[in-house]
């Protein structure tokens, strides 16, 4: 009995022994995190006889958990029900943790249900598992009420709690109830630990508030909390994002200054920064450092310096890190090879990029959207759209979804080169897919649109944005502002402008600017200039263009001292002018003949660095042209073509014209000549000043030649040239020459036949052949030609003047017969003829008869009527004279129409009021001349 007692207590002892053992396995099993092996532990264990303990199966089960080995824990759940073991708060929080982190919340929630059913209470552990599961699924609502529950129930929520919902919030930008979340814990008596702290610092960071995240590290500091490596590399990388390297390099320095020791992040973190700012030796150096420190560069820190050596064109020191990371055994992923994709892409080396392509799939590395993207855009952006639309197929065939980006790039790069039919395809094709168009595919339609002038298709994308429940944004209404300003619709610019502001959109110095330039080529600067002040009141910066534009405005207007007070602002403003400026300015103070300031501004410019153009010297050219410094004109062409600036047509022509006019037709052939050696071919401009420069200088012969030479060039050249040659022959008694040009237009159709036949009756008819003149004129009736209405002034004229009445009154009638209606000034000849004759009251008919024809007399009518009045001794019809001249405002309010309505009619009154109505239009007539002669010599101002 004794013996066996013994045995069985040695047999027990051994089963415990062995029982331990098995646990002291497990345990070290769960450590190492061998799932596998734990299982089968499990299984020897039920093999034995040994039925494993609650402590056992939680034990397992939590290291399952940690492993991500949620299908074991089910099996080994199934077996604790097969063995029907108790469950046990722990086993619970378990199961309920393997449910939230499989998404399986309603699951969870019902052995949360069981777990109360059986009696159990649920612990912080349950609600923080729960909390976190649902707010991992977007359930913030819910994840609130279990807090409030846990409340009620007389849990208090410990700071892990709270981190977790921190936590979620900051992910999803919510920083700012995180921020009252902290507020909330730290009124409960609730200390914040440091992760508390970097959370919602981090938070803060990520939405770009970054003084709310200085904020909250000071109070972090004031509660004793020592801010961690982590904290610091949370906001060393805020301010890095936000381009403040300067507070990022002070942090950097204080956070080695408190002893904490700068980890492969925080490296990380201030290359990225500095490879933002486009500080690539700066960055290089931070890279090297890490390297020298002992810290091993992981392919993320590879990656940033990649991406910041492409952007700024440094493509082969990239190209050299990607080897050197191999030659690391770090394996470059997609963004490292869409990085360096991108750069190659950039600096259009498509070529290249497609290679890298190549060799990232040889390498393993699958191509992502993100990749092919890239490689599109690149193609769009090189204007080949035929390999892009290629490099999307492949995309397709690899089974990835063209994303909105893939869409935009191709649509942008088929508006580039103009296929806007194609775009509007690929639209049409996006609209099928589940893709909606945004607003930046509908903005870049309507742009190029509005670039080639489709305003009706540009509207009805713009409809169409509406029917797609898209909004035009402020982008999308300056685009169609700036097209209609730029084709010259400024109202309807205007009245979309106001739209824009009506619905509380907010226009930006674009906008302002296409409207600006409008108004200003309208010369309408007053207006342009208000818009301008509106600028500055909302707070719209101008940039050089805005004043630009202005400047070059109030230039074109002649109000230099607007455009100089203009330049002046934009100095004070900081804003430095460009050679547009200058060019504007030189131009204006030369048109003006202001040579001393343009000479100054000249100086300024090249003092300044800019180096002067076609523009440049074309507004000194002008200038020195318009005050008359020919030569000096003619030294700066010579010094332009010296710095091998080719001047244009434009100059050329200015200069010749200027020596034509002068009489200085050597100097002007001289330039004709260096003209075409420079391989500018004279236009007609260059051929009519020359033309009309030899027939100043009565030089018939030479203006013959290169009008001949025109001909052969395959210029058109206008009817006044064919007018004036032939008045050149007739002038110079060549009257063969005359009809030789007139045969001779029969075979070069240089001008209608009536018009040459006219042009030869009339020069005839100017030298004094009067009867011969008409013998031509009747010549052209016989032949069915029609003379011009200048051919039967002139020789009504001339009959005229030699005092034959009855022949110029029957050739005005043969005109009317013809189906010719003369004009004022076939009236006002035939009207001062009779007029001189004496013959006045005649002249009064025809006055009344040109009224009814609904032509107006103009100042040399009434000139001549008056006088003829005088003449003829008869002032009657004198006083309704008057009041017509009165009427239309050609003599002042004065004494004349006072004495008129006077009451006394009287003849010495009536010639007084004539005599002052005489005087006032004799100093309308010299104004006029003098106008005429001011609009002459700036002819080629409209030009520039």
């Amino acid at each position: 009995m004794g013996t066996g007692s013994r045995g069985d207590e040695s047999r027990m002892m051994k089963k415990k022994r062995k029982r331990s053992s098995f646990r002291g396995r497990v345990r070290v099993i769960k450590q190492a995190g061998m799932a596998g092996d734990a299982v089968e532990i499990f299984q020897r264990m039920k093999t034995h006889g040994f039925r494993p303990s609650l402590y056992s199966y939680n034990y397992i089960l939590s290291a399952f958990i940690k492993r991500n080995r949620g299908d074991l824990v089910w099996v080994f759940f199934r077996d604790m029900m097969l063995h029907k073991i108790c469950l046990n708060v722990v086993t619970f929080n378990i199961l309920i943790n393997a449910l939230c982190r499989e998404g399986k919340l309603q699951r969870a929630n019902y052995f949360l249900k069981k777990m109360k059913e059986a009696g159990y209470t649920p612990t912080v552990d349950t609600y923080n598992t729960l909390i976190d599961g649902n707010l991992k699924e977007g359930n913030l609502n819910q994840s609130f009420e279990l807090l409030a529950e846990m409340e009620v129930k007389g849990l208090c929520p410990d700071i892990r709690t709270y981190n977790i919902i921190i936590y979620s919030l900051c992910k999803k930008a919510k920083s700012d109830q995180a921020y009252n979340l902290l507020c909330k814990i730290c009124e409960r008596g609730l200390m914040p630990t440091e992760v508390t702290f970097n959370y919602v610092i981090n938070g803060f960071c990520k939405e770009g508030k970054i003084d709310h995240g200085n904020q909250l590290f000071c109070k972090m500091l004031q509660m004793n909390l020592a801010p961690n490596v982590v904290t610091y590399n949370i906001l060393l990388d805020g301010h890095c994002e936000k381009g403040d390297l300067q507070e990022a390099f002070r942090l950097w320095y204080e956070m080695q200054t408190v002893g904490l020791k700068p980890n492969l992040v925080s490296y990380t973190t201030m290359m990225k920064g500095l490879c933002k700012a486009n500080m690539i030796d700066k960055a290089k150096q931070v890279f090297e450092k890490t390297k020298k420190i002992g810290l091993s560069p992981q392919h993320i820190t590879y990656t940033i310096l990649i991406d910041g050596l492409c952007k700024v064109g440094n493509l082969r020191q990239a190209y050299d890190l990607l080897d050197e990371m191999y030659k690391h055994e770090l394996k470059p992923d997609v963004v490292t090879y869409t990085a360096l994709i991108n750069g190659f892409c950039k600096q259009g080396q498509l070529g290249v990029a497609k290679e890298i392509l190549k060799v990232m799939v040889k390498k393993g590395v699958t191509p992502d959207c993100v990749t092919y993207d890239t490689v599109i855009d690149g193609y769009c952006r090189t204007g080949d759209c035929l390999e892009a639309l290629n490099v999307h197929d492949e995309m397709v065939e690899k089974g990835h979804s063209p994303s909105i980006f893939t869409f935009t790039a191709l649509i942008k790069g088929l508006c580039k080169e103009g296929k806007l039919q194609d775009g509007n395809r690929l639209l049409q094709r996006m609209q099928e897919t589940s893709l909606a168009p945004d607003n930046v595919v509908y903005n870049t339609l309507i742009n190029a649109n509005c670039k080639a002038k489709n305003f009706q298709e540009a509207l009805r994308l713009w409809d169409e944005m509406a029917q797609q429940g898209l909004f035009p944004d402020a982008y999308t209404y300056t685009i169609l502002i700036n097209g209609y300003c730029k084709a010259g619709y400024v109202f309807q610019g205007i009245e979309l402008f106001e739209e824009m502001q009506d619905k509380d959109l907010l226009p930006n110095h674009i906008t302002y600017n296409s409207l600006i330039n409008a108004l200003c080529k309208e010369g309408k600067v007053k207006v342009a200039s208000y818009l301008h002040d509106e600028m500055a009141s909302k707070g719209i910066q101008s940039d050089a263009s805005t004043y630009n534009t202005l400047i070059d405005g109030y230039c074109r207007v002649g109000s230099l001292e607007k455009a100089n007070a203009l330049f002046k602002n934009m100095l004070l403003g900081g804003m430095f002018p460009n050679i547009v400026t200058y060019n504007s300015l030189i131009l204006g103070h030369c048109k003006k003949g202001l040579l001393q300031r343009s000479s100054y501004l000249y100086n300024r410019m090249v003092q300044n660095g800019f180096v002067p153009g076609l523009l440049t010297y074309k507004a000194l050219i002008l200038g020195l042209c318009e005050t008359g410094k020919l030569n000096e004109a003619k030294e700066k062409l010579e010094q332009m073509i010296q710095k091998d600036i080719i001047p244009d047509h434009l100059i050329f022509n200015m200069i010749i014209d200027k020596f034509s006019s002068v009489g200085d037709m050597k100097t002007a052939t001289k330039l004709f000549s260096e003209m075409i050696g420079l391989g500018l071919s004279p236009n007609n401009l260059t051929y009519t000043t020359l033309i009309y420069g030899f027939h100043n200088k009565q030089k018939i012969q030479e203006a013959c030649e290169l009008f001949y030479t025109m001909l052969r060039q395959g210029l058109v050249p206008h009817h006044n040239i064919f007018v004036r040659l032939v008045n050149g022959y007739c002038r110079a008694g060549d009257l063969q020459g005359a009809f030789r040009l007139r045969n001779e237009n029969e075979i070069l159709h240089v001008v209608p036949p009536e018009v040459a036949h006219s042009a030869v009756a009339r020069g005839v008819c100017k030298i004094g052949k009067v009867e011969e003149a008409n013998v031509l004129l009747h010549d052209m009736l016989h032949m069915g030609l029609l003379p011009t209405i200048a051919t039967f002034t002139t020789l009504i004229d001339k009959y005229c003047k030699a005092g034959k009445m009855d022949a110029a009154l029957r050739l005005a009638d043969l005109m009317m017969d013809c189906g010719l209606k003369p004009d004022v000034v076939t009236y006002n000849v035939l009207i001062t003829g009779l007029c001189k004759e004496g013959n006045a009251q005649r002249a009064l008919k025809l006055q009344d008869e040109m009224k009814e024809r609904g032509l107006w007399s103009n100042v040399s009518t009434y000139r001549s009527l008056i006088n003829g009045l005088f003449k003829e001794g008869n002032l009657f019809g004198g006083d309704k004279l008057l009041m017509e001249m009165h009427d239309r405002g050609l003599i002042p309010n004065g004494f004349i129409y006072k004495t008129m309505n006077a009451g006394s009619h009287t003849s010495e009154n009536l010639e007084d009021c004539l005599k002052g109505a005489l005087k006032s239009l004799n100093d309308l007539q010299r104004n006029s001349n003098h106008s005429m002669k001011v609009k002459q010599t700036a002819r080629y101002r409209p030009l520039l």
